[in-house]
């Protein structure tokens, strides 16, 4: 079994009540009782909830994630998500474009806290540019 983040690590809580006030509730986000409903219907996990890309930074009203933050939320997209395309056990595998599409906004999100924050991570840009390799050659072989 895989031990998730601490609450609130991946995603601030403020940003976690807006997304299920507005019922934005991905199926790798959704409560293990929940990931089965309908998007409207789901309940964020708040240990599974990762921050998604947002297209202006003017409008944005939290500070970026720390270093162990973003790492920590890397781990959990790549060696959970990305790799077993669930987040639980009993979860049927998710498309390879539904979890590209999920990975990739989440990761966009990442980037920019990565740039905001000012740390330096070269091992983790390294990672980012091996990921969106290794995703593109998947997905191109799956259209061929």
């Amino acid at each position: 079994d895989c031990l998730f983040p601490a609450p609130f690590t991946m995603c601030f809580s403020a940003e976690c009540k807006e997304r299920q006030d507005e019922h934005q509730v991905s199926i790798f986000e959704a409560t293990a009782d929940t990931f089965t409903l309908l998007p409207t219907q789901r309940i964020l996990d708040s240990q599974l909830a990762v921050a998604k890309y947002r297209r202006s930074t003017a409008t944005r009203k939290r500070p970026p994630r720390s270093l162990f933050q973003i790492l920590a939320t890397w781990n959990h997209l790549l060696q959970v998500v990305f790799v077993d395309q669930k987040t639980f056990e009993n979860m049927p595998r998710q498309s390879l474009l539904t979890t590209s599409a999920f990975c990739d906004d989440r990761i966009r999100a990442l980037q920019v806290d990565l740039v905001l924050s000012q740390e330096n991570s070269a091992e983790l840009q390294f990672q980012l540019i091996k990921y969106h390799f290794v995703n593109m050659y998947l997905l191109s072989e799956k259209m061929t």
